[in-house]
């Protein structure tokens, strides 16, 4: 999958397995891709910020591949999927049948869980902080000032650092 990034718009295709970066090894051309798509997420400062460091420029904007977006976005969707698995195992019905389980069928069964939800806390609060060092790590790349040039004649706004 790859994005293309233009002013004031985030677009999108599907090409599995292929980065923009492969096409042209083959001796692709970029500016056939025909299909891309708007994506349903709007355009973030990070993306440009992604693109001009890793994309290569087209006539109507800047292409990359999609794992820089992904290694960015994924710290906050980590996140949304543990606080949305917490608020799941606090529902009353959740905690009614822990219950009846501890009075009727396993006593223990709520410190287990406990112990178990506390090793899932710790482990995700691991796996966010390294999600976010490999987040970081994109952009100390340094910016490509060709890009920024391309970018720029499109008028595109280059965000602050």
């Amino acid at each position: 999958m790859m994005y293309q990034v233009r002013p004031n718009q985030l677009l999108w295709t599907n090409f599995v397995g292929l980065s923009p970066e492969k096409i042209l090894e083959m001796g692709g051309n970029l500016e056939m891709i025909d299909d891309w798509q708007p994506s349903e997420r709007p355009l973030y400062d990070s993306d440009i910020k992604l693109a001009l460091r890793y994309g290569i420029p087209m006539s109507t904007g800047i292409v990359m591949d999609a794992i820089h977006v992904a290694e960015n976005e994924r710290p906050r969707e980590l996140r949304e999927v543990h606080e949305r698995a917490k608020v799941s195992r606090a529902h009353p019905t959740i905690r009614a049948t822990d219950d009846f389980i501890e009075r009727h069928l396993a006593p223990g069964w709520k410190q287990h869980g406990d112990e178990l939800d506390k090793r899932i806390d710790d482990g995700h609060v691991r796996i966010v902080a390294e999600a976010e060092e490999v987040a970081r790590q994109q952009f100390e790349e340094p910016v490509k000032d060709d890009l920024v040039a391309h970018w720029r004649s499109l008028g595109g706004f280059v965000p602050a650092e």
